[in-house]
């Protein structure tokens, strides 16, 4: 007696960790695509599919890479494009994943002049990224039924690596996001951090130099709501004062000890600022919603749903003395009813 299984392509996770598609081991080769790891209780497998410059895709779980990946670029390619074509006429999302992501630093404005990762095609407005962003996401708001989306990764020199999982969400998906959000955090506690932000280049010591905050981005990063938690508490990620865990303006070196300034409110942050709606910083019971400066206070409560924090970066930071503006890392952690 023979039984025949159908098996649902739905987004499963990789041996390597990365999203791909569940097909049957016979679909997955037809496609062209490459199984990794198993799904859909050992009947599937995890299918990933490798697409390159100027190359398009329609199937599901697609992985974009630099020429010469795992190796990065020893000469520098241009523009390299994937066009993203929707499996059917239901996909509302495309979500991106940088498994890893690493084309050169921005000008001394913050501005993404050498390298970048510019998005068209969706329905929203997505910001031109560069720098260091290894595990960062994304997320492309389309149309149902309507065109491609353009990923483009334009190097003007050597040195750029990229790894990027392209998964399309179908509008009915309990991955969609919430409108307005580029990114959306599922689990009940994690750490958000702003593109660009790699905590291995400087120290408490130190100016940052190597990597700094980028000009021009406005988005939102949701939380996921869950059954029971009716808050979310936002803190730094690091205890430690001044240590450019959270540096959004006036980045600079202060004396050992020292409690580095920060502000919060419409008046005084303006330019560069973390905004999370009707928030209250929990230690003085004070209302607060725009955060800046060189600290964050040691927590931030809100209730407002969709759970969000919204980054706001103006179109140029050395003239303000904001250069050394590294970005932020916050720690988010749902909070019961």
């Amino acid at each position: 007696l023979f039984q025949f299984i159908t098996i649902s392509p739905d987004i499963c996770t990789t041996t390597a960790n990365t999203q791909g598609i569940c097909y049957s081991a016979t679909d997955c080769t037809n496609l062209q695509g490459t199984a990794s790891g198993t799904c859909a209780a050992g009947f599937g497998v995890c299918c990933t599919f490798t697409r390159n410059c100027d190359s398009s895709t329609n199937v599901n779980g697609t992985l974009f890479q630099n020429p010469e990946y795992p190796s990065a670029t020893t000469t520098a390619p241009g523009s390299c494009k994937l066009t993203v074509v929707p499996v059917n006429e239901n996909i509302c999302q495309i979500r991106l994943d940088l498994m890893e992501f690493t084309l050169a630093q921005p000008d001394e404005n913050g501005v993404c002049a050498d390298d970048f990762l510019q998005v068209t095609g969706g329905t929203t407005s997505i910001p031109t990224i560069c720098g260091q962003n290894n595990l960062q996401h994304l997320y492309v708001n389309v149309s149902p039924g309507s065109g491609s989306v353009s990923i483009n990764v334009d190097t003007s020199i050597p040195g750029a690596k990229w790894n990027i999982s392209v998964t399309q969400i179908e509008c009915s998906s309990p991955y969609r996001a919430p409108a307005g959000c580029l990114q959306y955090f599922t689990n009940t506690y994690g750490t958000i951090k702003s593109f660009n932000y790699d905590a291995t280049t400087f120290s408490t010591t130190t100016t940052p130099t190597a990597t700094t905050q980028l000009a021009s981005q406005v988005y939102g990063a949701c939380i996921k709501s869950q059954s029971g938690y009716c808050s979310v508490a936002y803190k730094k990620t690091s205890d430690m004062p001044n240590d450019f865990t959270f540096s959004m303006s006036g980045a600079n070196v202060l004396p050992p000890g020292t409690t580095p300034p920060s502000s919060s409110g419409s008046v005084d942050c303006t330019a560069d600022y973390v905004l999370i709606p009707m928030g209250t910083i929990t230690d003085t019971n004070t209302p607060a919603d725009r955060f800046c400066g060189l600290n964050f206070p040691n927590k931030v409560e809100s209730s407002v749903q969709p759970f969000a924090l919204y980054v706001v970066t103006d179109g140029t930071e050395a003239p303000n003395n904001d250069g050394s503006n590294v970005g932020f890392s916050i720690d988010y952690k749902m909070q019961t009813c």
